[in-house]
């Protein structure tokens, strides 16, 4: 049995490191790579009413054509091997098209694996709520000069 569970904690730690390399470069594809049919990410807290995406949301979002020089920056990463769960802890910055509007968001980011332990099966992101407000703001900001 010890040998499963150091099995399963290495392919874990390899699953989560591949999605990390993914999430490091500015694309839908690359970042939901990994992820197994049907899962969606959350993003918390429930209090900004954000829909859970799928994985075809992710790749239509314009949150990656909004922004350049993206770098992601992982400070730590926790597994619970017996329920396939992982923590991230990670910062973002980057350029927007936004003015001097600067990308700078923080996550905590809680994976489930699927049972096998070869992708994600869900995605639950708690952001910085003030820098998404103001992203918010500065979108709509950003939309609103462009229809004048």
């Amino acid at each position: 049995m010890a040998a499963v569970a150091t099995h399963d904690a290495s392919l874990q730690a390899a699953t989560i490191d591949r999605f990390v390399e993914g999430w490091k470069i500015n694309s839908g594809e690359a970042w939901t790579e990994l992820w197994a049919d049907g899962c969606t990410n959350t993003i918390l807290p429930f209090s900004l009413n954000c829909t859970p995406m799928s994985k075809s949301d992710v790749i239509r979002s314009k949150h990656f054509s909004n922004i350049s020089n993206w770098k992601l920056e992982v400070y730590e990463i926790l597994h619970d091997t017996a329920k396939g769960k992982s923590a991230i802890y990670a910062t973002s910055s980057a350029d927007t098209r936004f003015g001097d509007f600067k990308w700078a968001q923080e996550y905590a980011a809680f994976i489930t694996l699927t049972e096998d332990r070869m992708k994600i099966g869900h995605i639950t992101e708690m952001v910085d709520t003030a820098f998404f407000a103001e992203m918010g703001r500065q979108s709509a900001k950003f939309a609103a000069a462009g229809s004048k």
